[in-house]
């Protein structure tokens, strides 16, 4: 059961195009780029706050 449902699920994600692949890609390295920029906005000053202590 669990090696049919595995199999299905690969056959889904080989049927995509190379053009919906590209677009997956660009999907998400946009959101981990919104992901790292939001993270990185409080982090000089988390630096700085750990360099004075």
């Amino acid at each position: 059961m669990l090696s049919l449902s595995k199999k299905k699920l690969t056959q889904h994600w080989d049927a995509i195009s190379d053009v919906e692949t590209a677009a997956l890609k660009i999907e998400f390295a946009n959101e981990d780029l919104a992901f790292a920029e939001s993270v990185l906005i409080d982090y000089l000053p988390q630096l700085q706050q750990e360099d004075a202590v």
